[in-house]
């Protein structure tokens, strides 16, 4: 899976004085690697758009043939095996969204060996594109230090255990609510409902006052507190049509929404790798008021 919009930071170390950055490789578990893209990976994608080109704009294409890393098993049904692809590409896309800020564009592409003295790959039909927003004054892309790569590892573990889990465990429903809203597909204007909708579903209440009161400052620090607050006052205005004076302007609407997403990731990050939260996020709605609120 091509992964476009992140790449690893020049300033990292160099092997090369004057060359680019080392790449890097890292297990998100076993058999499954997150790794730098290599000249090899972009001929292997060149060719699989060409193979598939009429299913696939210009743009589309070059920009997974100039992905930044790739997704990858060290066997080509390995994914599979473990369950189906969409868990891994859910919990990795979402690990990831909730340690940068770039619009991200992913692509599974797929590959058979066929069985001939020199191995060679060719495409398989079969395609999962996913893509996330870009909101008003993000980059393109973000360059990421080693450091925001590892966390990324370990986020996604946290994830993928959450994306494992049945619909009716409440940190699942807010991963889902986190992942519509954080969709290229989705309009802006629903950014701050379905996130904020993430944040109740986290601590099993719809009141603001009491998701502030259950995720600050267990969570996230005090001075989270005012975006978070902001935040919700922007989704008032936009899903109940608040009269809320200072939502009045745009380019207030646009920062208290770029703060208030930063928030909420800060929020998931820390939650998601509560292991008591988790256990009681199992357990049901009184077993998350009963930890939340002791």
């Amino acid at each position: 899976m091509p992964i476009k919009g992140v790449f690893l930071d020049s300033r990292e170390k160099f092997s090369d004085m004057f060359g680019p950055p080392e790449p890097f490789s890292l297990a998100l578990e076993p058999g499954v690697y997150w790794r730098t893209a290599t000249d090899d990976d972009r001929a292997s994608l060149a060719d699989w758009h060409e193979f598939f080109r009429e299913f696939h704009s210009q743009s589309e294409s070059e920009s997974m043939t100039t992905a930044d890393s790739v997704l990858s098993p060290d066997r080509p049904s390995l994914l599979e095996e473990m369950g189906g692809v969409p868990a891994v590409i859910d919990a990795f896309t979402i690990a990831l969204t909730l340690h940068t800020n770039a619009p991200l564009a992913a692509q599974l592409s797929r590959f058979e060996i066929e069985e001939t003295p020199q191995e060679k790959l060719i495409p398989n039909s079969g395609n999962l594109a996913v893509q996330t927003v870009r909101l008003p004054g993000w980059a393109e892309a973000q360059p990421i230090t080693r450091a925001t790569i590892g966390a990324v590892v370990t986020t996604y573990s946290d994830a993928k255990r959450v994306r494992e889990q049945p619909i009716d465990h409440g940190m699942t429903r807010s991963l889902g609510a986190y992942r519509a809203a954080t969709s290229a597909h989705v309009f802006i204007d629903a950014i701050p409902i379905l996130a904020c909708a993430s944040l109740e579903a986290l601590t099993t209440t719809y009141k603001a006052e009491e998701v502030m009161a259950r995720i600050v400052p267990r969570y996230v620090p005090e001075e989270a507190r005012k975006p978070l607050e902001a935040f919700y006052r922007l989704r008032q205005w936009f899903a109940h049509g608040a009269d809320i004076p200072e939502m009045r302007e745009q380019e207030v609407r646009f920062r208290t929404l770029s703060e208030g997403l930063l928030a909420v990731k800060s929020v998931l990050r820390a939650a998601i790798a509560d292991p008591d939260l988790f256990t009681a996020a199992g357990a049901g709605v009184k077993a998350v008021r009963e930890f939340l609120d002791s």
